[in-house]
């Protein structure tokens, strides 16, 4: 199974992906670009916020990890980082919902 294959299956099979991905502003899609072209491949975002609930719901596909090696104790931060699946993932992800934003 190709990559484009696996993620073609999992935004038929969970909407959520689709839904979170809607939710995220053009601010938000940048950081996860930039998270892409970056070795270390970490972001941290507020719990609760948009893209906390879009890499909430890629990590349930393997395609990010949430790190809780953060201290954070005056706010509620989430970090997560792109797997080794989610730099080939997640820039088709990305494709394929712009792609069908503009249809």
């Amino acid at each position: 199974m190709t990559i484009f294959d696996k993620v073609a299956s999992a935004l038929a099979n969970d909407r959520d992906v689709e839904a979170t991905y809607r939710n995220l502003s053009p601010g938000d899609r940048s950081i996860l670009a930039l998270m892409l072209e970056n070795d270390a491949a970490s972001g941290v975002t507020v719990a609760g916020s948009p893209n906390a609930k879009f890499w909430e719901c890629i990590g349930k596909h393997g395609w990010m990890v949430e790190d809780h090696d953060l201290d954070f104790p005056q706010m509620p931060m989430l970090k997560y980082t792109v797997t080794d699946e989610g730099f080939r993932a997640i820039p088709v992800v990305m494709g394929i919902l712009d792609q069908d934003a503009h249809a």
